[in-house]
């Protein structure tokens, strides 16, 4: 794998998700499952950095811009995975008295 082969990594992250799925580690899963919002963000929109108060961009040790990831992570959510996400209450009701039965 090259330095900088961003898909591998990724792809390689998703497989390992299900891979927790598949033996039950669910904690394991939900911890990395959270880290791909933060990968897409940080791809998708480079752009969104910290800034002062004053409106200057902070810099980091080598004097590049500092991400703002969570920034980057909702903007992500809210763009790509936000539609997923919505439930009518009496949905949401049901589905939870489906998995207590």
């Amino acid at each position: 794998m090259a330095q900088g082969d961003v898909s591998f990594t990724f792809m390689d992250r998703v497989k390992e998700v299900e891979l927790n799925i598949e033996d039950g580690r669910w904690q394991s899963a939900l911890a990395l499952a959270l880290t791909l919002p933060d990968i897409c963000g940080g791809i998708a929109f480079p752009e969104i950095v910290k800034k002062y108060r004053d409106g200057r961009i902070m810099m980091d040790r080598q004097k590049n811009p500092t991400r703002d990831v969570g920034g980057q992570y909702i903007r992500w959510f809210d763009e790509y995975a936000f539609d997923y996400f919505k439930i009518k209450p009496e949905t949401l009701r049901k589905r939870v008295l489906d998995i207590l039965a």
